[in-house]
């Protein structure tokens, strides 16, 4: 009986051993496609831009947290978080500080390289933390395939900007990883129980804090909460109080940013400001269609595991996917990027499946879960490796050469996308924050204006005559092609190129 029972304890080890070394090679592929190559690939998007600058904004000193002249679109935890990351690096003014860069283009391409590679470890924990969900919801087997899903697989790429998507995404996971553990009684006292449930309220508060959609996976982290405490032995008013210790931070610290508004008597600002973030429209099936085409056989296998998920009454995950995705189906403002918070559920989908399939045909799920990987890692390692914003840090390099700098002439003013007026207002040069401010007051009397003109800014004035006629006013100095021309974005995997092309085409233009 002895040798039994220290049989059985031997195998349980060797599994847990087994386990433990492929999750650590797991996280090793994930070090690898969400943080090599992290200024290169992909190029420099819009709204990256927009989050570096309102992080130097913090950084600069700037009254508040609020930028000036900006309305109130998102909360702020996201851009605190990235401004106490680039103090660290060295981005904050002063003696030592990283900025003003030189003007070589390397220099500029280590500005983002910092945030970036920040954004890839992110990612890192992304894939630990779906492992530690997986492996307490459904086992070691579905949280080895759901983890090793997220590291290799092509769209996970999006991970990679610097978004608020970005860095709210760990809290969500955090908070649902937590609800986890408080409800699994075997192996929780009532006082680490208590814990768990305190922390993923403070997760999830912080993830709507950082973008307010987050709220969306309330009633999923809810769900959790509520089974772990109805499972205690506690009296009724003992277990509103663990509900209550739950959606008290969650609550508050979202709070904060209306607070916030109403502490500078903004307030009618704000909501202005919220309805017209959430007033703009989009297109779902071509949402969808971005997802398909980029990442199909990880859209597949989610789609069909969450349809698994349909077929035996899995309320956890139809909870934790149906309130987001009926959100972005509703009519909302769309990007690509959008799927990244749903991303760890279609791996979780995809990996509880194809675990499924194994428990009765595994001559034949293994090798497809190998083949399925390793056509993964391969695809993803194609992307990560080609450099697209070469053109960009280019054309910041010449600016920056050919504009006066910090001696005090200042003669020309830069009008260009916040992907670069960051770099250029922290570097002595007078700029707009946005070129969109062209659209809507005068530029400087007596300045000459250099515009820096991409992909985004090419989208932008076909909306606007203002911004057509600035085009128009200028002529071409410097030219910079991008390395996406060189890619066939109908043949995958870059397919994924498609997305927003900032880096594709790049102008620098000057006074006539």
């Amino acid at each position: 009986m002895a040798t039994r029972k220290a049989a059985a304890t031997g195998i349980v080890a060797g599994r847990r051993r087994g386990a433990a070394g492929l999750l650590v090679a797991i996280l090793a592929l994930s070090s690898f496609t969400h943080i090599w190559n992290p200024a290169g690939f992909p190029d420099v998007f819009y709204d990256e831009g927009v989050y570096m600058r309102r992080a130097m904004h913090i950084l600069a000193g700037g009254e508040g947290v609020q930028e000036p002249g900006t309305y109130y679109d998102h909360p702020y935890f996201g851009q605190i978080m990235l401004a106490a990351v680039l103090w660290l690096a060295g981005y904050a003014p002063g003696n030592g500080s990283v900025l003003p860069p030189s003007a070589d283009a390397a220099s500029v391409a280590g500005l983002y390289a910092v945030p970036r590679a920040f954004m890839g470890i992110l990612s890192v924990i992304d894939t630990l933390l779906i492992y530690g969900i997986a492996e307490r919801r459904y086992g070691s087997r579905t949280a080895i395939i759901a983890s090793a899903l997220f590291a290799v697989m092509p769209f996970t790429w999006i991970t990679r900007r610097v978004l608020l998507d970005s860095m709210m995404l760990p809290f969500i996971l955090g908070s649902v990883f937590f609800a986890v553990r408080a409800a699994d009684d075997n192996n929780n006292s009532g006082r680490k129980k208590h814990a768990f449930i305190i922390l993923s309220g403070v997760l999830l508060g912080t993830a709507v804090f950082t973008k307010a959609p987050a709220a969306l996976f309330a009633p999923f982290v809810g769900y959790l909460v509520i089974k772990a405490v109805a499972a205690t032995a506690a009296g009724w008013r003992q277990k509103l109080a663990g509900l209550a210790a739950w959606l008290a931070p969650a609550a508050a610290i979202p709070a904060l940013w209306p607070l916030v508004a109403m502490a500078r008597g903004q307030l009618a600002y704000w909501q202005a400001g919220v309805l017209r973030q959430a007033g703009r429209s989009g297109d779902f099936p071509r949402f969808v269609q971005t997802f398909a085409a980029a990442d199909p056989v990880l859209f597949a296998l989610g789609s069909a595991g969450l349809a698994f998920a349909v077929a035996r009454r899995d309320c956890a995950l139809l909870l934790w996917a149906g309130p987001f995705l009926a959100f972005l189906a509703s009519g909302v403002y769309l990007q690509y990027f959008h799927w990244m918070a749903l991303l760890p559920v279609f791996c979780i989908a995809g990996g509880l499946l194809l675990g499924r399939v194994a428990d009765y045909r595994p001559e034949v799920a293994w090798p497809a879960v190998a083949g399925i990987l390793a056509f993964g890692l391969a695809s993803t390692a194609m992307l990560v490796s080609l450099d697209l914003s070469s053109a960009q840090f280019a054309a910041v390099s010449y600016v920056l050469e050919t504009t006066a700098g910090d001696d005090g002439e200042n003669n020309t003013i830069v009008v260009s996308s916040p992907s670069y007026s960051w770099i250029f207002i922290h570097s002595g040069r007078d700029a707009l924050l946005d070129y969109r401010d062209a659209m809507f007051r005068p530029l400087k009397a007596g300045k000459e204006v250099v515009l820096v003109v991409d992909g985004h800014f090419r989208d932008n004035m076909g909306e606007s005559g203002k911004l057509q006629a600035l085009y128009d006013s200028t002529v071409t100095a410097a030219t910079f092609e991008g390395k996406a021309r060189e890619y066939d974005m109908n043949r995958y995997p870059y397919t994924s190129l498609r997305t927003p092309q900032d880096g594709r085409l790049v102008e620098v233009r000057m006074a006539r």
